[in-house]
């Protein structure tokens, strides 16, 4: 688990590295297209979950997502209160991103 002196806890979600993000956009905007669509929400209001993810993904590539999931859960409760059911999806598959390519 994400303790509470780490970095992803105290630093807003969606701080990932630009760069390397926008390699992905097309793939989250198909992912977007593909689950979430029914939500109403359109894939900018998506964005920032995306970017949390691939962030965290980013930060802690040796950890596997059931050890560190109530941590990111916490960090993302932290910015965005109540919205985690709705952007649990998007956050997995920025990790699941990351972790493809490892």
């Amino acid at each position: 688990m994400v303790s509470h002196g780490a970095p992803a806890l105290h630093t807003p979600p969606g701080t990932a590295d630009a760069s390397s993000f926008t390699h992905f956009t097309t793939d989250f905007h198909e992912h977007h297209r593909a689950t979430a669509t029914e939500s109403g929400l359109t894939y900018m209001e998506y964005e920032p979950a995306y970017r949390y993810g691939y962030d965290m993904g980013e930060r802690y590539p040796d950890k596997d997502w059931q050890t560190l999931e109530p941590g990111i859960r916490q960090g993302w409760d932290t910015w965005h209160p109540g919205t985690w059911e709705r952007f649990k999806g998007a956050i997995r598959y920025g990790w699941d991103t990351v972790h493809a390519r490892l």
